[in-house]
């Protein structure tokens, strides 16, 4: 399979590089560190194709709602992605997941033992539970 866009391709104190990347791209340009806020959004739209967001980077679900309107508001694609969290983080992401173009939500897969329960993968398929209150995740610990 082939690659749909590049993430972050220049450190993110390099965004006055863009202009001439996005310029000359060949994939579509998705901000990650660059993108903290929805103000970074307005700053950047005229030189990205997209914004992924983390919510442990944008300081949770309100910020992150205002980063999406931002970003459909300019015609941005978007994506929810994760850093190493764990399921509890996951499932909040998940909450507003059907709002993204594209989700990356799966660094919980990698943490053993993952201190909540809720969530769970099949046939490639990350699934929150429908029975546990809130976002469907509940710490055991």
């Amino acid at each position: 399979r082939g690659c749909d866009y590049v993430e972050q391709p220049l450190h993110f104190d390099a965004d006055d590089q863009l202009p001439e990347l996005f310029a000359r791209r060949a994939l579509p340009i998705f901000i990650d560190e660059s993108c903290c806020f929805a103000t970074d959004v307005s700053r950047l739209a005229a030189v990205v194709d997209g914004v992924n967001l983390k919510l442990m980077k944008c300081g949770g679900i309100t910020e992150a709602l205002r980063i999406v309107a931002v970003a459909r508001a300019h015609g941005l694609l978007t994506m929810i992605g994760c850093m190493g969290e764990s399921s509890v983080a996951i499932g909040a992401g998940a909450s507003i997941g059907a709002l993204f173009d594209h989700i990356d939500l799966d660094s919980h897969l990698n943490l053993l033992p993952d201190p909540a329960r809720g969530l769970t993968l099949a046939a490639g398929v990350v699934r929150v539970s429908e029975h546990d209150p809130g976002h469907g995740v509940t710490l055991t610990c």
